[in-house]
């Protein structure tokens, strides 16, 4: 059900469970902030246990707008941000197939919580350069990825653009105010 990736990865890299394809995060023009990136890259190689309940629980909160019309055996989904792959983990026997990524080494903290699954492909890319063409999925999602992004409003037009016409684009902010 995974579709092919719209370039070439600059590396393979093997990891406790799959192959995980490496996407350069240097674009021009590129809207990250590298220190925020591998701090919470950081943060979350060390902070990445969750179990299987905790996860449930948590999900039930963040997805409770999520329903089987946006979600289901059908559905080719992609996690844009996943960090520790927790939410890819929930969705893992909800959806189809599920491609995840995330700019940061987290990715292989996500490879080592999610375990061997056949319908999960990871890659470490940024949302200025998502590996997939436009309009690729049934349902995206986008968790706490956006809010430390300095102009949060072009990667969220990439998010959007990743979905299909008649998909789902779920995403969740963190709003916070500095003094």
């Amino acid at each position: 059900m995974n579709k092919p990736y719209n370039q070439n990865s600059t590396a393979l890299v093997k990891s406790i469970n799959r192959d995980i394809a490496i996407f350069s995060t240097e674009v021009i023009n590129s809207n990250i902030d590298y220190v925020v990136v591998n701090s919470f890259g950081e943060e979350r190689k060390k902070f990445h246990e969750f179990s299987d309940r905790e996860i449930e629980i948590d999900a039930n909160h963040y997805f409770d707008v999520v329903d089987a019309s946006m979600i289901n055996k059908n559905t080719y989904a992609i996690d844009l941000g996943c960090g520790t792959g927790r939410w890819t983990k929930y969705m893992k026997d909800r959806v189809g197939f599920m491609e995840a990524i995330d700019p940061s080494d987290a990715i292989f903290t996500a490879d080592k919580l999610i375990g061997p699954a056949d319908n999960i492909r990871l890659a470490k890319a940024s949302l200025d350069n998502i590996p997939f063409d436009d309009e690729t999925f049934d349902f995206a999602m986008s968790i706490g990825v956006l809010h430390p992004i300095p102009d949060p409003q072009q990667p969220m037009l990439y998010c959007f653009k990743t979905v299909n016409i008649g998909g789902a684009f779920y995403a969740y902010f963190f709003f916070y105010q500095g003094y």
